[in-house]
């Protein structure tokens, strides 16, 4: 007698863009690279990995190691935002801030975050502007996204943004984050909400556009 079980069935069976391994995932899939290669930007797509480890950064203060950063779903809206970081340090006058603004220019990334935090710790809202706190939010979350710790980097921003709402940068930087991991709706509404603050952000338009393309994508694969 013969028994018949449904089959799940495997998306990667069924047709996928990954250059090197499919992985399939309840009912979607997601795209690895071999040993030696790391996943580029389009999260498809891999190119050979550097000898530097991209997943800790080296803090060139303590040794003369090159620093070794992951490479970006966007590395020019990364650019973009240490434009944002370094302009708006030149408003931080708190020896603290000025300290990070220092180290961070200089790489020494741990420093700078230690600086930071001591900045936030002792933030008084009565004597310093919001914004100065939203910044140092902001900057810190940078930091933790060159490190790879992205839930950290989107704490950060999440608390930059309620520091103030009207900071378009932070928006953005959780927003690419989110659509690092998959999460395209909310990414969509962090550039969305990007472009509300400021309609001239033009990586935010690029970054809204294509995770209007990737969801919609994803929809019609059925996941």
């Amino acid at each position: 007698m013969n028994t018949c079980s449904k089959q799940s069935v495997d998306p990667c069976a069924m047709g996928h863009d990954c250059e090197h391994i499919c992985v399939s995932s309840n009912a979607s899939y997601y795209c690895r690279c071999r040993e030696g290669f790391v996943l580029n930007e389009d999260m498809k797509t891999c190119s050979k990995k550097k000898e530097v480890r991209a997943e800790v950064i080296v803090d060139p203060c303590k040794c003369e190691a090159q620093l070794a950063f992951q490479r970006t779903v966007q590395s020019s809206i990364q650019d973009l935002a240490a434009r944002h970081i370094l302009s708006a340090l030149d408003h931080i006058l708190n020896y603290h801030d000025e300290q990070a603004h220092i180290e961070f220019n200089k790489n020494c990334f741990n420093k700078a975050e230690d600086l930071y935090t001591n900045f936030i710790t002792s933030f008084q809202p009565r004597t310093r502007d919001a914004h100065d706190l939203a910044i140092a939010f902001n900057n810190r979350g940078q930091i933790k996204y060159k490190r790879v710790d992205f839930y950290e980097a989107m704490e950060d921003y999440t608390l930059a943004i309620r520091a103030k709402s009207s900071f378009e940068v932070p928006f953005y930087n959780r927003g690419l984050i989110r659509y690092r991991l998959g999460f395209f709706q909310e990414a969509e509404e962090d550039f969305r909400k990007a472009l509300e603050l400021n309609p001239t952000f033009e990586d935010a338009k690029f970054s809204l556009k294509q995770t209007i393309i990737d969801r919609e994508h994803r929809i019609s694969r059925g996941y």
